[in-house]
């Protein structure tokens, strides 16, 4: 969990109900659904999210056997389908063989 979901948790426990969740259990598809409604960017499931944080963190060059620690896999292959290389990190791996020196 990063600091800031931590944070924003911490924040909410201070107004929770008197059952103490932090989080009323509802839904989450229906707002999510109503969340990218309003947003204009169609159909969104909350297992998209996992993806979206596989890729980002791949984007920000954290190793994939790290990744797969975080997503609970047990095969890179699965790893892999989650945290994509995007375009650009494709072209730069290649413009990587530009700077051999050898």
């Amino acid at each position: 969990m990063t600091r800031r979901v931590r944070g924003l948790l911490e924040d909410l426990r201070t107004t929770a109900t008197g059952s103490g969740a932090i989080l009323p259990t509802a839904d989450v598809s229906h707002s999510l659904a109503t969340a990218a409604r309003k947003a204009g960017i169609g159909h969104v499931h909350i297992h998209q999210l996992r993806h979206t944080m596989a890729t980002r963190l791949r984007d920000r060059g954290v190793p994939l056997d790290r990744i797969m620690e975080i997503m609970g896999h047990r095969s890179y292959a699965l790893v892999l389908r989650y945290a994509k290389a995007r375009p650009q990190q494709l072209v730069d791996a290649i413009r990587n063989l530009d700077d051999d020196t050898s």
